[in-house]
């Protein structure tokens, strides 16, 4: 009896079948695989490279700060160097010729207080008081002072302090500040002295709402 050959292709044609579907499964799941890697991958890459910049920002945060740091404690050492060389030399010049602040006496047969125009004459010298004389800059240059209020300190301490001040239409100083650009020290008392001071100066109306500039009070020891 022959065999029908229709059978077995009937037969042979349902596995080819299978086989292709399973091949497919395979090389889907292989794609699907290498694309989670590659996104695994991805993401470990991109959450090292954040990490990398926040590394080195904040690197570079703490080397500003540290750099900020350094130099105002070498302005803060600057100005107090500057202090204590104008004091040292104040007081050599002070030992050599007398008190440049004078007591009312003179040398010249003319009486008066040869440290200070202003003085009095028949004054006598508070030894151990700082006193402070004020010289005005900045936008105020110009702007005649009115008055001039007399500010002493009893710390001893020497050196020059910079006010920032500003000034109303009627001559009143509504604001004082201390800065440190152009001041020789850092000393608080002076500080304050010299902020509390430069509120009291009294100057000529003007044409502007507000005006700006700077006193520098010397402070002296008498």
């Amino acid at each position: 009896m022959e065999e029908e050959p229709e059978e077995v292709e009937e037969e042979e044609e349902p596995k080819k079948k299978e086989d292709t579907k399973a091949e497919q499964e395979k090389k889907r799941k292989v794609m699907e695989d290498k694309a989670s890697n590659e996104r695994k991958l991805k993401a470990e890459k991109e959450a090292k490279q954040k990490a990398s910049e926040a590394k080195k920002k904040a690197a570079a945060e703490a080397k500003k700060q540290a750099a900020e740091k350094a130099a105002k404690a070498k302005a803060e050492a600057e100005a107090k160097a500057k202090a204590e060389a104008e004091a040292k030399k104040y007081n050599a010049a002070k030992s050599e010729i007398g008190d440049l602040f004078g007591g009312g006496k003179g040398n010249n047969d003319t009486p008066g207080n040869q440290g200070n125009p202003d003085g009095d004459p028949n004054a006598s010298n508070l030894d151990g008081i700082s006193s402070g004389s004020g010289l005005i800059g900045g936008g105020l240059v110009g702007r005649k002072v009115k008055s001039k209020p007399k500010i002493e300190d009893q710390s001893q301490a020497q050196g020059k302090v910079v006010v920032n001040i500003c000034v109303d239409d009627t001559g009143k100083v509504i604001s004082s500040k201390y800065t440190q650009k152009g001041s020789t020290t850092t000393n608080s008392q002076l500080i304050k002295a010299a902020e509390r001071g430069a509120k009291k100066y009294k100057f000529e109306p003007g044409s502007l709402d507000k005006q700006c500039g700077t006193v520098t009070i010397d402070f002296r020891l008498k």
